[in-house]
């Protein structure tokens, strides 16, 4: 690790790492910056113009904590089971459809053959987005998808 950092230091690059979205936390912005100490130098004279709050640094010292593995260990095992019901229920709604590979908490799903009408119900109820330009309709796993999909799923969704 330190290695890495040290050629990413060297060279141009200026590297940054968000917490915001990698923990599910889209209204807190904080992340770490990693560049040249000349180039740290010259972003830190902007650098009270975009201080950390209160909140930010709460958010900072609990997800480090002791409390923080733990809870960020417990939102893994929920997200993780959460995707497997989500998956059930894609595959129960959509028998013939292929779910893509994916580590991710988004779901992807090649809507070539799923009826007009049935694809707009599954963007509508669990905010899909649907890619047309490339056929893709993308699933985010999460309490909304999974409360839409046992809807359409409770209505025969399959026989559509």
């Amino acid at each position: 690790m330190r290695r890495a950092l040290k050629e990413l230091t060297e060279t141009n690059t200026i590297s940054i790492l968000s917490l915001s979205k990698a923990y599910g936390l889209a209204g807190v912005r904080l992340g770490l910056v990693f560049a040249k100490a000349e180039t740290i130098h010259q972003l830190s004279k902007m650098a009270h113009t975009f201080s950390m709050d209160h909140l930010q640094l709460a958010t900072l010292i609990t997800l480090f904590s002791e409390d923080g593995k733990n809870w960020r260990r417990e939102a893994i095992k929920d997200t993780i089971a959460l995707r497997y019901h989500v998956e059930s229920l894609i595959r129960r709604i959509l028998p013939k459809h292929e779910i893509q590979k994916s580590q991710t908490n988004f779901i992807s799903i090649y809507a070539k053959g799923i009826p007009g009408g049935m694809l707009e119900d599954i963007v509508e109820r669990t905010s899909s987005k649907f890619h047309p330009n490339i056929g893709l309709l993308r699933v985010t796993v999460n309490q909304r998808t999974l409360d839409g999909l046992n809807s359409l799923a409770s209505e025969g969704g399959s026989d559509r």
